[in-house]
């Protein structure tokens, strides 16, 4: 879309100044006025840039056919290209790089009623955390008057007191209070305080079972990877330790992950902002172009050039090299095959239909690979060279159509008046003749 906008920006004018010149012309040669405007009218018809109404809107088709094939959907005509210039890619963490349904962990000893009320608070909240604890209320009906603050967290009044659930500041506990060590220093917490009383919630996740892979394919692909997370820095670090991300920072407000992407723009870098969270909306709508799975809040989907299917992150890759006109087989097997053996090496620990279900997203990878030969060229590269081929081929008709203009072959032409006899006006003598 972007490519027919500039090609057009330039190519109208000149058609326009041709046809005029063109008029100009033949009424300084002496033609009449009405001769005149039928010629200009003939110079715009010939050099109507069909070959780019024709080959835009099919480059267009095929590379979002393929972006669907691969678990991507489009919002925007012109995220294609965008998405093809990207040069950094910055991730979400929690509902991105780990997969969207984490679960509140059952063996802290939290007062039953104190967690029923942030269960029932969190139906408010759309943020991936709180959705995970509203799946623990027994009551499913929210409270009336909830405020979500993006980022943050949400209160309400609760028997006239104020009741807070999110981020330790927000709910103004110290965030020294949270467990900040042993098997749960890398858990997320969301906190919930009422009525003087507080509750550390601790919240698991798991990473998307191809986050390594595909992080590792991205950065072979020359790609600067960040993390920008409004979670804390214990949790993150480990994430990001994980995929080989060195580039991270956490404890971020909507406010701030703007600031870094403005920055990143400052330092001539293209962003790919990867988020799911509403407080991640700004940042998408910030970034050169963005992308969002499908199980994200409907307002950060509105904000996003671009859906991906699935709880893999495969899409991401998939979309950039087809953007790109490239293909993935060229990144994606050896990081695969690099994660098989580190899971083989650490032994794989996962349950067993986990584990059942990692092993055949790899399968149906491997087989995509195996069927499809490499293609040296991409489609989309092919596609788009043939826009400058259709303009050069409209430039030469239209002088070849000057030229023979100029030349007198068309000088004749209103007095080469043809016409066409039926059999019964043909004259008997004519008839006899013959």
């Amino acid at each position: 879309m972007r490519l027919a906008d500039r090609t057009t920006r330039l190519y109208a004018p000149v058609v326009h100044a041709t046809a005029a010149l063109t008029a100009i012309g033949w009424l300084m040669a002496g033609a009449s006025i009405h001769d005149s405007i039928v010629i200009a009218i003939a110079v715009l018809i010939i050099t109507c840039p069909c070959a780019i109404a024709l080959a835009i809107p099919t480059v267009q088709m095929i590379a979002a056919g393929s972006l669907f094939r691969g678990g991507v959907i489009l919002n925007g005509g012109d995220a294609i290209e965008r998405l093809a210039e990207a040069d950094t890619v910055v991730f979400d963490k929690t509902g991105t790089l780990t997969l969207p349904e984490p679960r509140v962990d059952a063996a802290m000893g939290i007062d039953p009623e104190v967690l029923e009320q942030a269960a029932r608070l969190a139906l408010s909240s759309h943020h991936p955390l709180a959705t995970a604890l509203a799946r623990a209320a027994r009551e499913r009906s929210p409270y009336s008057g909830a405020i979500e603050e993006p980022g943050q967290g949400v209160r309400v009044l609760i028997d006239g007191t104020e009741a807070r659930l999110g981020s330790a500041k927000f709910c103004g506990v110290a965030e020294q209070t949270q467990i900040a060590a042993g098997p749960d220093a890398e858990a997320s917490f969301i906190t919930f305080t009422h009525a003087g009383k507080t509750a550390t919630i601790p919240i698991r996740q798991s990473l998307r079972p191809d986050a390594v892979a595909v992080t590792t394919a991205l950065s072979q692909r020359g790609m600067h990877l960040m993390v920008l997370s409004g979670d804390r820095a214990q949790a993150v670090a480990p994430v990001a330790d994980t995929l080989g991300i060195g580039d991270w920072l956490a404890g971020l407000t909507p406010a701030e992950k703007i600031a870094v992407i403005e920055r990143l723009k400052l330092q001539g870098r293209r962003v790919l902002m990867v988020g799911d969270g509403l407080n991640d909306a700004p940042a998408l709508a910030a970034a050169y172009v963005s992308l969002s799975p499908i199980t994200a809040a409907h307002l950060t989907q509105a904000h996003a050039d671009a859906l991906f299917l699935g709880d893999l992150l495969a899409p991401v890759l998939r979309g950039d090299c087809i953007a790109a006109g490239t293909d993935a087989d060229e990144t994606e097997p050896r990081a695969r095959s690099d994660l098989q053996r580190a899971r083989g090496a650490a032994g794989d620990r996962r349950t067993g239909h986990a584990a059942d279900r990692g092993r055949r997203h790899v399968g149906v990878l491997a087989s995509r690979h195996a069927q499809r030969a490499p293609r040296p060229v991409g489609v989309m590269n092919v596609l788009i060279y043939l826009v400058p081929l259709a303009l050069l081929l409209g430039l030469t008709g239209l002088v070849a159509f000057l030229w023979s203009l100029k030349s007198g072959q068309y000088d004749d032409l209103d007095g080469a008046a043809v016409r066409i006899l039926p059999d019964d006006d043909v004259p008997p003598s004519a008839t006899r003749e013959q």
